[in-house]
């Protein structure tokens, strides 16, 4: 199961010491960079993410409800197996996640996600991992003040909570200070 994203553009710029947000869904707006729908010179009308996290099926990372997502993988073994479904296919990359923070920011005028959606499945730290499908009909955004209940952003389980996610193109220093960003390959 797949969330299609359609091409909009982004700006995100800073003024002083605040941070301006905003997003168009004009596709070819010179005012706004597509990097989430941009790979090297090739422009995408949409981008997709599972809309669970991934479960290894037949050497494939696949977005499956009912299942127990993959625990542990690297950034590498998460672009192999989301390659092995096909063309196109790739583990979330970096300009794809900030795509959606900035999505969210924009719907709730917030940085406070526990707040505004839910905790997520947060008790217990990463030991307590639940199987995908738990928020199935409950919505766009589902969430709860419960931190023992999976939440739900843009129809992506498990936004945060319930496991780490891998995000491919993207390093950091030992300090998690961003030090690159690239297109995953």
């Amino acid at each position: 199961v797949m969330v299609k994203f359609k091409r909009m553009g982004l700006n995100i710029k800073t003024v002083g010491e605040k941070v301006y947000v905003s997003m168009t869904d004009n596709p070819d707006n010179p005012d706004f960079k597509y990097y989430a729908h941009t790979r090297g010179t090739e422009r995408r009308e949409a981008f997709y993410l599972g809309a669970y996290l991934g479960y290894e099926k037949d050497a494939k990372l696949r977005s499956v409800t009912g299942q127990k997502p993959l625990e542990n993988i690297s950034i590498t073994d998460a672009r192999t197996k989301s390659q092995a479904n096909g063309k196109g296919y790739e583990a979330c990359g970096f300009y794809q996640l900030i795509f959606l923070q900035a999505m969210y920011v924009l719907k709730y005028g917030n940085l406070d996600s526990q707040t505004a959606i839910g905790q997520g499945l947060t008790s217990g730290g990463q030991s307590a991992k639940n199987t995908t499908g738990a928020t199935n009909g409950k919505g766009v955004d589902f969430g709860t003040t419960s931190s023992s209940d999976q939440m739900r952003f843009q129809y992506i389980e498990d936004f945060y909570g319930n496991r780490f996610w891998a995000v491919d193109g993207v390093a950091t220093d030992s300090s998690l200070s961003l030090i690159h960003i690239s297109e995953p390959t």
